[in-house]
């Protein structure tokens, strides 16, 4: 895993859409509940520190998203919205 990685200069990300590294706090409309994650690669994933995948479902509905945003989630338990209430 070492081979392949490398630094990320953070200054370099968009500032004005979700990327990996962002925080996103965004609420589940199908059943009110916000929820709040950090994006990360998929060998860093850890929900218990508020850490999802780029590659999972939620992360690459969120991926180059902006603050107000509704997007759809298809994940493995059926189809929901999201909205995104900020991110940092």
């Amino acid at each position: 895993m070492l081979q392949y990685s490398r630094v990320i200069d953070t200054e370099a990300l968009p500032k004005d859409r979700i990327s990996l590294l962002s925080t996103v706090e965004f609420t589940n409309l199908n059943n009110g509940k916000k929820m709040k994650f950090t994006l990360v690669s998929p060998h860093e994933m850890n929900l218990q520190e508020g850490k999802i995948s780029i590659k999972s479902p939620i992360g690459m509905a969120l991926m180059g998203r902006k603050t107000g945003e509704v997007v759809e989630v298809n994940a493995p338990s059926g189809t929901f919205s999201i909205k995104i209430e900020e991110f940092e």
